[in-house]
């Protein structure tokens, strides 16, 4: 029986290829997003699509995988960016 499920998100989302993606990045902080993580897939070498942490995706996420405790990578990568945005509904 597992007593902790510590759950690892990054504090941005990303996506490769096409599809939906509600909080995507347009601009200059998507950009520099990418380049300050170095994102690319790791088979095809593709840019990453970057955009705004998206907390419903990451609750929905929470409450399949019964997770206890939550680390946020990549905090860094955000540094300077003066105003945060966050997904919160779709």
């Amino acid at each position: 029986m597992l007593h902790y499920v510590l759950g690892i998100t990054k504090a941005y989302t990303t996506r490769v290829g096409s599809g939906p993606f509600p909080t995507e990045l347009d601009d200059d902080i998507g950009d520099s997003c990418e380049h300050a993580a170095k994102n690319s897939a790791s088979v095809t070498g593709r840019p990453r699509r970057c955009g705004w942490f998206d907390a419903a995706a990451l609750k929905r996420s929470v409450q399949i995988n019964g997770v206890s405790g939550l680390c946020i990578t990549k905090l860094d990568v955000l540094d300077g960016v003066e105003a945060l945005q966050v997904g919160v509904r779709l």
